[in-house]
């Protein structure tokens, strides 16, 4: 009788929405579209002082009516609004007792504890922000970290899901899946970072990569020569970023690609007949990394720009052991490379697949033999400093850049680095548990995606700002988390997350479309078009 009931009231929940919301009580694939028409436009306007702690009169309970449960949608309709605004009274009165003069976290976590562990969850770009004072304590911040000229890659990986579900009904398969995710992926930084790039952003089973451009000239000797790429592999500069051009930081960013594709296609699993294998898009051109949100003192850092459409439009172009490079990338490698044109390019715009890179000198025109050979790329799968055990291809077009010097990240800032860092992660970390730990979890997942918004813009930073901290009180306030903000061709992207570790709920589903919902209201504010998809199901979380 309870679920039925609860289902009658979800049913008024929905319909009293005005047609917004297309429900499957299973949780799949139920679709939001926030610009459909709806009479409730004048509560819109009403909820708007919201923020202002103000909060609709409570419609009178469903039992006093002596209608059928039926005809109420629309009492049922304010009265999700009604708590959904209650609850977020109740985190606003938590934010406002909430100070940053509150006891310090290494006070808490005492003197012994090691500052590196925190940041290698974080990107090298961020450190140095936080290194450089560009991210701070303070209510006077800058939504935009960093803007310079890169090269990007999207890595993304096929065979994750058939793996998935043929792990799922095996003794341990989270475990088992936990380790082949690990392994592999292990295998693919090692390569980036020998290649000089800079893992900014985890999608899932995919990646982004940057590799800034420095356009300075190389520092010379004292004898007024440059060193070649061999002899400052030999020694650490104490610079903290590469010096090099458009051309070579796009040449390393191929390279790397290739060298991935040699390494791991078809990368054996050991899971019956499943292997995994990775296509890649390369864009260049500005990249802006901004940091949106706050709420809760939770930050999400984005990376937005030219490059992120191009690689959006390049990887799905890609097939798989393949790597497609934008019209950007083409021209910055001015000749230095075998490129083919890919027929199904958009029109207008023409995308090549990369062949291979062209040996050093203009006395030879034929494309070498792309990559390191599998024999010396095994050296990074196993080694804490595999540049010294890869043995060196000299006929390589492009040498692998020299070390950075590590990021100085001081003890104190472990309050900054709290704020990028997955809470469950963070949790794990100062309580000395694993944070490797695997599991197979049902969730309910909230997929917003946001068109026509312009993150890089001033305008468009600030709206997504916005748009940010307004679905973190929607997800807060039911208790979720707002697990990704991305960019790509179909706009903004956000992930809400219902029953993430530590939090799980039996009704997940319906806290995620109460969410879902408020989210709704506020992009009818802000003016913006957006569509929103809710799905439940196992996912695997590690």
């Amino acid at each position: 009788m309870r679920e039925s009931r609860l289902g009658n009231i979800l049913h008024n929940v929905v319909s009293g929405a005005g047609g917004l919301v297309h429900a499957g009580w299973h949780g799949v694939q139920h679709a939001i579209n926030a610009n459909s028409g709806s009479d409730e436009e004048g509560f819109i306007r009403k909820a708007g002082p919201a923020r202002l702690n103000l909060t609709p009169e409570r419609p009178p309970p469903i039992e006093e009516a002596p209608e059928t449960l039926a005809n109420h949608g629309d009492a049922v309709s304010q009265d999700w609004r009604w708590l959904a605004l209650r609850c977020e009274q109740r985190l606003n009165a938590v934010l406002q007792q909430r100070t940053t003069k509150s006891a310090k976290l290494t006070d808490t976590l005492g003197p012994s504890f090691d500052i590196r562990q925190f940041a290698c969850f974080m990107p090298r770009t961020v450190l140095e922000a936080i290194a450089d004072r560009r991210i701070r304590h303070s209510d006077d911040f800058d939504i935009q970290i960093e803007q310079f000229t890169a090269a990007v890659v999207f890595c993304d990986a096929s065979g994750f899901t058939a793996l998935t579900e043929a792990l799922d009904t095996k003794p341990n398969g989270a475990e088992r899946l936990g380790n082949i995710i690990n392994q592999f992926f292990d295998k693919i930084i090692k390569i980036v970072h020998y290649w000089g790039g800079d893992v900014i952003k985890f999608s899932g089973d995919a990646m982004t990569i940057v590799w800034p451009v420095d356009d300075e000239s190389p520092q010379p000797d004292a004898d007024g020569s440059e060193k070649d790429g061999k002899a400052a592999r030999e020694e650490e500069t104490g610079d903290d970023f590469y010096r090099i051009d458009s051309q070579v930081a796009c040449q390393l960013a191929v390279q790397c690609c290739l060298t991935l594709h040699q390494t791991l296609h078809g990368y054996v699993t050991g899971c019956d007949d499943k292997v995994l294998t990775l296509h890649i898009g390369v864009g260049f051109g500005q990249v802006h990394i901004l940091q949106v949100g706050g709420i809760m003192d939770r930050w999400e850092y984005v990376v937005a720009g030219a490059p992120l459409e191009e690689i959006s439009v390049a990887e799905p172009l890609a097939g798989s052991g393949e790597t497609v490079v934008s019209p950007s990338v083409a021209s910055a490698l001015a000749g230095a490379a075998d490129l083919e044109e890919v027929p199904n390019s958009p029109p207008g715009r023409i995308f090549y697949k990369v062949k291979g890179l062209h040996a050093a000198g203009p006395e030879k025109a034929k494309s070498i033999a792309v990559g390191i050979s599998r024999s010396s790329t095994r050296a990074l799968w196993g080694s804490e400093k595999p540049r010294e055990q890869i043995e060196e291809v000299e006929t390589l077009p492009v040498q692998p850049p020299p070390p950075l010097a590590p990021i100085d990240v001081e003890s104190d800032d472990i309050d900054l680095l709290r704020r990028y860092i997955p809470p469950s992660v963070f949790r794990r970390l100062t309580t000395g548990c694993n944070v490797f730990l695997n599991e197979l979890r049902v969730v309910s997942v909230v997929f917003i995606c946001v068109r026509g918004l312009d993150v890089s813009t001033r305008t468009g930073s600030l709206i997504a700002h916005k748009l940010m901290k307004m679905t973190q009180k929607a997800a807060y306030t039911m208790e979720g988390s707002v697990n990704k903000f991305l960019v790509d061709d179909k706009g903004v992207l956000l992930l809400v997350m219902f029953g993430l570790p530590p939090v799980y709920h039996l009704d997940d589903p319906i806290r995620a479309i109460m969410a879902a919902l408020r989210v709704i209201d506020g992009m009818k504010v802000f003016g913006l078009d957006a569509g929103i998809g809710i799905t439940s199901g196992r996912v695997w979380c590690g």
